[in-house]
Formats: C-alpha cells, structure tokens, sequence
C-alpha cells in the first residue's frame, strides 16, 4: 500500500483528542488502501500513546521526516 506520511517533528504537547483523532485518520487512511506513517514522534507522544492503550496497529512509526521519505521511495 502507498504510504501517507503524517510528520509531527516539533509537536511538544498533544492531548487525549488529537491523538484519538490521528489514530481515526490512520485507519480512514487504511480504509483507501494506503498505510499511515508517522515520523518525528516525540517521546512525550509516545508515551502518552502508550499509557491511553490506544491501539497503533495501522501506523508505521519512524524517527524522522527523512526516514518516512526513504521507506516511501523504496517501497
């Protein structure tokens, strides 16, 4: 599936809605037949994503913008 790369470099603070809401958008995006990749999530996020025990299974994470642009390219 193509990919559709959501960059969240220099996102410091997200709350409960918005990452509900990015998890909503993924998996729209999986209902077109493309793949959510994130890049640069902070580990603020990440933990934040853990402790809600939201689900990430239709996302892809990376570190870096780069990174996304690189697993886009070779895919």
């Amino acid at each position: 599936p193509r990919p559709a790369i959501l960059d969240l470099t220099g996102l410091q603070e997200i709350d409960t809605a918005t990452i509900e809401s990015l998890l909503r958008t993924s998996r729209a995006v999986a209902l077109l037949g493309c793949r959510c990749v994130l890049s640069g999530i902070s580990p603020m996020v990440a933990t934040l994503i853990v402790q809600l025990g939201l689900g990430a299974q239709s996302l892809t994470t990376v570190a870096t913008l780069q990174d996304a642009l690189e697993l886009a390219l070779t895919r």
